[in-house]
């Protein structure tokens, strides 16, 4: 079995509303014979695959700075547990 990353597309189905269309990276696996098997959760997603390339962009730019060192940090961020756009960026 083997795995690469993907973009995967997903429409909602809400009780209420109109559907939402969600675009996400994900590793996806694969059989032995090429056929796509499963996938995991999404790691990092956006509304259209323009959100996706900016994504892609503000990575390749982190790849330009310094290596941060975990332990000069007190503990990991719970900037995200809340309701906050995980697509938001601030320099």
């Amino acid at each position: 079995m083997h795995w690469n990353h993907r973009v995967l597309k997903e429409v909602t189905e809400p009780m209420f509303g109109e559907p939402e269309t969600i675009y996400s990276f994900v590793e996806v696996y694969y059989e032995d014979d090429g056929t796509p098997s499963s996938y995991s959760a999404p790691f990092m997603y956006g509304d259209n695959l323009e959100e996706l390339q900016s994504i892609v962009n503000r990575l390749q730019e982190a790849l330009n700075h310094p290596i941060l060192n975990a332990s000069e940090f007190p503990e990991p961020s719970d900037a995200l547990d809340d309701d906050s756009d995980f697509c938001g960026y601030e320099p």
